[in-house]
């Protein structure tokens, strides 16, 4: 076993074991083990075995987490969250490297699947995976690691990670902020400031089927919450309460009848920011005065009068008939160029570009098919949960453009 330099330090870890030792496994005795308590809890021995003490209970109570990482990789949940422990880093000194890939996790699915104990063993699997390669690596280098992460390195991520990043780092104390970094749109190049080649992966997906095979659809999993849960229904996202629906006559009553009570949309924070704060997509009224969606709508919707458009008409004609010449120039004699338009709305039907939905905040408390809704929930109409309902749709999923145009079912 590698040997602690300080006297002081030798003295504190032999207190501390004394004070433990009726509950210490042989497995996680070591100085280093001991050490990382002492230091973690700066140097206060009789906080450190209180904490301890608990961390030893927790051990050997079900979970037996001094052998959990003894089998393979055989749990499940693996194939879904997936995590591996590639080697040392090569470029920070005593540094193991793991990667975790939650991009594609779908974690709703997970908790929706599992039970949360079956989700915690695991993970634990690998919190401890990763604890025995650190212990295997301070016996190997008799050098000591103060604490286990040593950085938390994003990449690839969306630019909202980043935003939201700086909106709550601040809060955050010194030392843990610092073990953060987001990289940018160079993190193929600024990661191999941390780590070696080898120990990363070769297309950043660490199943060896093709990345896009790892995609999860979310239509799918949208139409399962509806199976569950029924047309119309209501939950909490965090604080806020929510209302979904596919039901058309309420769909109808909340975007047609009732739209005076509806004519008010959710502001989220990230909306501030640029680009967001200057996206058509999410106009917010800021301010009893100032202009929202509605009132962009009111000035927008005058340039598009009967009396504009038979205006406008013959430079639409004009360009119309430019493409119609370059087509014919490009076909040539004896070849037929047929438009379907029906292709293309069932193409929209079935992938539709609003993926998640299309809300609208209640600002008049009212009662929509019986549904008391107050002022200031949320409305939410997701547009995949009305095109791939069976309830409106025969053989929703299928590719069947006719059924636009000619099906009376349709």
């Amino acid at each position: 076993m590698a040997k602690i330099s300080s006297e002081e330090d030798v003295n504190r870890i032999s207190k501390l074991r004394q004070e433990v030792s009726d509950i210490i496994t042989s497995y996680y005795d070591t100085d280093f083990n001991l050490l990382r308590w002492i230091k973690g809890l700066n140097y206060n021995i009789d906080e450190a075995k209180v904490k301890l003490r608990n961390h030893l209970e927790f051990r050997r109570s079900q979970w037996q987490l001094d052998t959990i990482a003894n089998g393979g990789q055989d749990h499940p949940i693996n194939k879904h969250w997936q995590t591996i422990i590639t080697g040392s880093s090569g470029k920070i000194p005593n540094t193991i490297v793991t990667i975790e890939q939650t991009g594609v996790t779908d974690f709703w699915r997970i908790l929706h699947t599992y039970p949360i104990n079956e989700i915690l063993k695991a993970r634990l699997y690998y919190l401890e995976l990763m604890l025995r390669r650190v212990m295997e690596q301070e016996t190997k280098t008799a050098e000591h690691y103060v604490e286990l992460v040593h950085s938390f390195v994003v990449v690839n991520a969306p630019i909202f990670i980043s935003i939201m990043w700086k909106i709550f780092s601040p809060i955050l104390p010194t030392q843990t902020r610092n073990k953060v970094k987001i990289l940018g749109s160079d993190w193929r190049e600024e990661i191999l400031e941390l780590a070696n080649p080898d120990v990363l992966p070769s297309h950043w997906n660490l199943s060896e089927k093709d990345p896009a095979e790892n995609e999860v659809d979310i239509h799918p999993l949208t139409l399962e919450i509806f199976e569950a849960h029924g047309k119309t229904f209501s939950l909490y996202l965090g604080t806020r309460p929510v209302i979904i629906s596919t039901d058309i006559e309420f769909i109808q009553e909340i975007a047609i009848k009732q739209f005076s009570n509806f004519s008010s949309r959710i502001e989220y924070s990230f909306q501030n920011v640029f680009p967001m704060n200057e996206s058509l997509l999410h106009v917010g009224k800021h301010g009893p005065r100032g202009y929202g969606w509605k009132e962009i709508r009111l000035i927008a919707s005058q340039f598009f009068t009967s009396v504009k458009m038979h205006q406008i008409f013959p430079i639409v004609y004009e360009r119309i008939q430019t493409l119609a010449n370059v087509i014919e120039m490009s076909l040539g004699e004896g070849h037929v160029l047929d438009i379907y338009k029906y292709i293309y709305l069932e193409c929209l039907r079935l992938r539709p570009p609003s993926i998640f939905f299309m809300s609208r905040q209640c600002v008049n408390e009212t009662v929509v098919q019986g549904y008391r809704i107050p002022a200031g929930v949320m409305i939410i109409i997701p547009a995949i949960g009305v095109n791939w309902s069976p309830d409106y749709w025969l053989d929703p999923v299928k590719f069947e453009p006719e059924r636009l145009g000619y099906k009376e079912d349709s």
